[in-house]
């Protein structure tokens, strides 16, 4: 069985996906961090200018000269202007403010904060440093991008230890089915899980597949070597009769005749066997259309067929007064009745008794063909129903063995059954349909 390639596995999709989904959410956790720690530096800058602002004006107006104290670049960078005239400015300035934010990164590249206004007369300009914001922040990204590396390694060890335990029980029943693909036995899967969960379930469905495929193949198997024993007596028939045909250089008309005879039986008998298996084989597979039909007047048409084929039986029939309404089907209801009563013609002695009673009991509508024949022995009721089946007093007569085999296939596609019962005064086989 090919494996799939590494990087096609699920434990490497799922790895990446913990991956990417732990690093996604540490990098947005980081952003949303950065934005909020940013925001709160930029209110702080603008507060921290504006009391600035107002401490330098009351200042200025006893000692201007105390603009000329500010001399570092991380120190507020102040011009005074009179009339678009500048009086004083920092040491650490530019002789002019520089221009847009754009400009002032590509001339003086030290972001900072603008204050801009008028008081006294006078035009402030202050531009306040945010290095040290700055460089907050830049150390918060560092963090954040550690923190993302080592949380991304975190999850791609713990990713794969996590789909490595989630998905042993698939590799369990993956390995199962390999050993019995190689070894052609065919068995129900162990649970691949202690705990009664999905897997447990899905080896269980599993196995009830596995199951029903292989009784499906082993009843194949068996169909095909009862039908090739079955069919091999009249291929036989038909060869040697051939033989005799193409053998003999003059034969006579009878004899003629007689093999003619003999090779349409043989043709005869293999149609009828095929087409009882493929009848058999529909019941089984292809479930039949249900409608609402009435027992009683199926048991009378059975038998009045009964009684004009069988004379030389006493045929009677018992009906219930109400009608007997169930779910069936018509044609597949009349051929396992009539196969069951077929059986009690062809095996009952003349003179025999045979009784056709429709009664309900037990929430089922029962259709009962009881005979007095001889009693049916007990080791021989359980395998009545098995495809070419045929008990010890009935092989010296003509028949296939498929009747009743047939008979259950049709009352299970219609969700009801059929039981057989003999004792020593009578012998009942009993069709029932659920209400």
């Amino acid at each position: 069985m090919a494996r799939p390639r590494r990087w096609q596995s699920l434990r490497t999709k799922f790895t990446i996906q913990t991956v990417i989904s732990i690093s996604g959410l540490v990098v947005m956790v980081a952003l949303i961090t950065v934005t909020l720690v940013a925001l709160h530096l930029y209110d702080a800058a603008r507060s921290q200018t504006s009391a600035f602002y107002a401490n330098l004006v009351s200042v200025y107006k006893t000692s201007p000269r105390v603009v000329l104290q500010y001399t570092r670049a991380a120190d507020p960078h102040i011009w005074v202007f009179r009339h678009r005239h500048l009086l004083i400015r920092s040491p650490n300035t530019l002789p002019y403010p520089p221009g847009p934010l754009a400009t002032r990164l590509l001339t003086h590249p030290y972001l900072t904060w603008r204050l801009s206004r008028y008081a006294d007369g006078r035009h402030w300009v202050i531009d306040w440093p945010l290095g040290p914001d700055l460089d907050v922040i830049r150390d918060l990204m560092i963090v954040s991008a550690t923190v993302t590396l080592g949380a991304s390694a975190a999850g791609a060890l713990l990713g794969r230890r996590t789909t490595h335990r989630v998905l042993e029980p698939v590799a369990a029943m993956s390995r199962t089915v390999e050993a019995m693909l190689d070894r052609q036995q065919y068995r129900p899967i162990p649970p691949p899980s202690p705990r009664h969960d999905e897997f447990t379930e899905l080896a269980s469905v599993l196995s009830h597949l596995i199951t029903t495929l292989e009784d499906r193949r082993q009843r194949e198997r068996l169909l095909l070597a009862e039908a090739a024993h079955q069919l091999r007596t009249p291929l036989e028939v038909i060869r040697g009769n051939v033989d005799i045909l193409i053998d003999w250089e003059h034969i006579d008309p009878d004899t003629e005749h007689d093999t003619l005879l003999a090779i349409k039986r043989a043709s005869e008998d293999m149609t009828t066997l095929v087409q009882n298996l493929l009848t058999l084989e529909n019941a089984r597979n292809y479930p039949q259309q249900l409608v609402r039909l009435d027992l009683r007047e199926l048991v009378e048409e059975v038998a009045e067929d009964a009684k004009a084929i069988g004379s030389e039986h006493q045929i009677t029939a018992s009906l219930p007064s109400p009608p007997a309404i169930v779910d069936g089907d018509l044609a597949a209801a009349r051929r396992a009745l009539w196969a069951v009563m077929e059986n009690a013609l062809k095996y009952a002695p003349p003179g025999t008794e045979i009784s056709l009673r429709l009664e309900s009991k037990h929430r089922r509508w029962m259709i009962a063909v009881v005979n007095t024949a001889s009693p049916i022995p007990a080791d021989e009721l359980p395998r009545l129903f098995d495809r070419f089946y045929r008990g010890r007093q009935t092989r010296t007569t003509a028949g296939s063995g498929l009747g009743l085999a047939i008979a259950k296939a049709l009352m299970e596609n219609q969700k009801g059954g059929i039981f057989a019962d003999s004792s020593e005064r009578d012998t009942t086989f009993t069709l029932w349909w659920p209400v």
